[in-house]
């Protein structure tokens, strides 16, 4: 998994682009620019994933720069499963007639979970990426401008795997919006069937 000091992410303020880079990087250009601007909201996603990343700018600017230098210290708290190898143990519920079949396969229900769902991930891969980015681009947008014109019809396109219309919609929105959306808009943009 990759540290909080690797993911590259992209903050806002309104609808312009304010900082992109390192979490550090980013906290550092926020932390500057909230200590004279604290009454517009800032709103920070990764640039990958378009999830929120919510920064912590309490203290001064050093405090902040050391917060986000290196990534936080991961307590080890014991859980079920075989730690060290990075197994982890969570409940499956599933009816005695799945409990059958499993523990009847070769290594037990643990292995034949696992190869399920290994042959699930490389069998729905690209279906996987389409989704994650439509996912992206979906609460990016509706953050950053779930309420200016073209919103709803944007998100019909995107949901319809209509790349010209989206990009009709879109037209008219704010330049860093457009920009920072397409970097995700490539693999969103996809001739498969999405369930």
């Amino acid at each position: 998994m990759d540290s909080e000091a690797s993911v590259h992410c992209t903050a806002f303020v309104n609808c312009t682009q304010l900082a992109s880079g390192t979490v550090q990087d980013v906290a550092m250009a926020a932390k500057n620019w909230h200590e004279t601007n604290d009454t517009q909201t800032l709103l920070v996603f990764d640039s990958n994933t378009g999830a929120a990343i919510d920064l912590a700018l309490e203290g001064s600017l050093q405090q902040v720069e050391q917060r986000y230098q290196s990534p936080p210290a991961i307590v080890a708290i014991r859980k079920p499963g075989r730690p060290k190898l990075g197994v982890v143990g969570h409940e499956v519920t599933l009816l005695p007639r799945h409990w059958q079949w499993l523990r009847s396969q070769p290594g037990g229900a643990s292995v034949a979970l696992r190869k399920l769902v290994d042959q699930g991930r490389k069998d729905n891969a690209e279906v996987d990426d389409v989704r994650r980015a439509r996912v992206a681009i979906t609460t990016v947008c509706t953050a950053l401008v779930g309420n200016i014109a073209g919103f709803e019809e944007a998100q019909r396109a995107l949901y319809n795997n209509d790349l010209r219309r989206f990009n009709f919609e879109i037209e008219l929105w704010p330049t860093d919006i457009k920009a920072f959306i397409g970097q995700l808009a490539p693999l969103a943009f996809k001739e498969i069937a999405i369930d």
